[in-house]
């Protein structure tokens, strides 16, 4: 939606998010942005001596509390010092875990500086180095543990954002934070004063992909603040809800859903310190939201019923679940009395659970739900900035991806008979293109600006879109018919002896035999067969469990080939198995 200069309209596109007749649109009072600062702005007018983030700044102290007033002070302030560094539409290379001076450093480039580049420390250092020259970044702001990556070179201007003072050519970001007051107070005020042009660049995103390089992802403040504005429609947010940020910030999902989005609703973003502290801080925080990748959602789930079965509470738990269930029915919500040590546990006041990222299981957002936890699953991609879908929280398709966003369009292109195709999306989310790589554009964005994601799918009447799985994952069975991995994947992993798996079809049988690599769940397998079982007694058992999946199954998908695997999967850095690594089928 333009403006007669052709610049993105943001009120005419939420007047048209509030014109939805959708019965699962239902929450429409979001205010219009135009971009991130100006978001950020308006926010801290709003909300200014609420508390934006809670952090501890040292491992054993507690939580710190940073207001919307200091937020903003904080970018004003960096921001000035940056551009008094001549990075003054530069690239700003960002990596390290979790904080505060992270969210800070993003917000100071993008409002005002230059175009941001988050870097992923899942990489290594070879990998860090490879993206930052590829990028072409000027400046890199990191954390303390991150410090010797950068030790051999000159190339870069250099930000430690634990250090107090500076140390060699390495400056503190600290020191940054009072220079750009001391600059701002002087007179400077370049960066408050820096016009944003929301059309053009300025995230640099780095994918990292199952099946090759990663590419470049080029968002612009149009397309990261279309997917605000449309995400917040479908699940409620309110002023002062707490989000728990678990995930990397350097992941889009996080990015957009878990910093962007609490700063854009007046909320409260609390840094888990890390996953070995998740129970502890859960606890010390109390959140009321998370976004989650599906790993961490079944982990709280065996965790909850281990914890359960230690107390031999199995039956009158699963008599909770179904009174509960029974409550909410009619409108009413038992949970806190039910399983008040186990909402306890979780800080007392989670009500909400968005899982993203990959496919989740539907019994898993029952569980929760039971709990009197929303639980829902999403779909997005970085290239989308990256919500396309959302399960509303009132009416949830667990089977589902999501539904179709207000103001994305959605299409199905070659369908088999099934139904079945590539799922495309068009929208103002939809990114401005892969960086330096044309070619690659072209590819996946066509001249009526459909992007392709190479997922396929469906969508039904009510625009709920269903996941299949990866075009390019896709086995051609020896009948000619299609086979999803994904699908079988999914049965699979069910299998409590079954760590996680991948399906794929061995080209060179003679009738694309499906295989399953596994890895096993050494502790569901000792506790069914004991310490003493042999490689003949795992094979046993999983074969037992993978012939009930067959009777399932028309033949040709049917697994015909298992292989243990005893060594770990190759992953890319967001945890998914590489599907084309040999040593990954063997």
């Amino acid at each position: 939606m333009k403006k007669e200069n052709g610049s993105f309209d943001c009120e005419a596109f939420q007047r048209s998010i509030k014109k939805s007749k959708s019965k699962y649109i239902k929450y429409v009072k979001s205010r219009p942005i135009s971009d991130i600062k100006q978001m950020l702005t308006t926010s801290t007018k709003m909300f200014g001596d609420r508390t934006a983030f809670m952090q501890k700044f040292n491992k054993n102290a507690p939580y710190e509390k940073i207001t919307y007033n200091q937020t903003f002070s904080d970018v004003n302030c960096l921001g000035q010092a940056l551009l008094d560094l001549d990075l003054s539409k530069k690239k700003v290379g960002i990596l390290g875990a979790n904080c505060y001076q992270w969210a800070i450093s993003y917000l100071a480039t993008v409002c005002g500086v230059g175009m941001v580049v988050p870097l992923d420390k899942e990489l290594g250092s070879e990998g860090i180095l490879e993206i930052c020259q590829i990028a072409e970044v000027d400046c890199v702001i990191f954390t303390e543990k991150y410090k010797d990556v950068f030790t051999e070179t000159d190339k870069y201007i250099l930000i430690n954002m634990d250090a107090k003072e500076d140390e060699g050519k390495i400056l503190s970001w600290w020191k940054l934070i009072s220079k750009g007051r001391d600059l701002i107070h002087n007179g400077a005020h370049d960066f408050e004063n820096r016009e944003i042009d929301n059309e053009k660049p300025v995230s640099l995103i780095f994918t990292s992909g199952t099946t090759g390089i990663a590419k470049g992802v080029l968002l612009s403040h149009k397309n990261i603040v279309a997917d605000l504005m449309m995400s917040c429609t479908v699940v409620k947010m309110e002023v002062g809800d707490i989000f728990f940020s678990v995930l990397p910030l350097n992941h889009t999902y996080e990015c957009t859903g878990g910093l962007l989005m609490p700063l854009y609703q007046g909320c409260t973003i609390a840094y888990c310190q890390g996953l070995k502290y998740f129970s502890r801080n859960m606890k010390e925080v109390k959140p009321t939201t998370m976004l989650a990748v599906p790993a961490i959602i079944e982990n709280l789930q065996k965790t909850i019923m281990r914890n359960v079965n230690k107390k031999l509470m199995a039956d009158s738990f699963r008599k909770g679940l179904l009174i509960n269930k029974g409550a909410q029915k009619v409108g009413l919500e038992l949970s806190q009395f039910l399983f008040k040590e186990i909402k306890e546990s979780l800080g007392g006041q989670l009500k909400i659970i968005i899982s993203g990222g990959a496919a989740i299981n539907p019994e898993t957002l029952k569980f929760m739900r039971g709990l009197g936890i929303i639980a829902c699953q999403g779909y997005g991609l970085t290239e989308c900035s990256p919500m396309t879908c959302l399960n509303p929280d009132k009416f949830m398709k667990d089977e589902s991806a999501g539904m179709l966003l207000p103001n994305m369009e959605c299409k199905i292109v070659d369908q088999a008979e099934d139904g079945t195709g590539e799922i495309c999306f068009r929208g103002e989310n939809i990114m401005c293109g892969y960086y330096n790589d044309p070619e690659a554009t072209r590819e996946v964005i066509d001249e009526e600006g459909w992007y392709h994601t190479g997922d396929l799918g469906t969508i039904d009447k009510n625009n709920f879109v269903f996941v299949t799985g990866r075009k390019k994952n896709v086995i051609i069975a020896h009948n000619g018919k299609n086979v999803f991995p994904e699908e079988i994947e999914y049965h699979i992993n069910q299998i409590p002896y079954v760590e996680e798996c991948m399906v794929w079809g061995d080209e060179e049988s003679r009738d694309m035999a499906i295989v399953a690599t596994i890895r096993i769940n050494e502790d569901e397998v000792k506790e069914e067969l004991g310490k003493d079982y042999t490689a003949e007694d795992v094979n046993e058992l999983i074969w037992f469990n993978i012939n009930q999946i067959n009777q399932l199954l028309p033949n040709f998908k049917m697994v015909k080939r298992v292989v243990i695997k005893e060594t770990p999967f190759i992953k890319t850095t967001s945890s998914k198995i590489k599907r084309f690594e040999k040593e990954n089928r063997f």
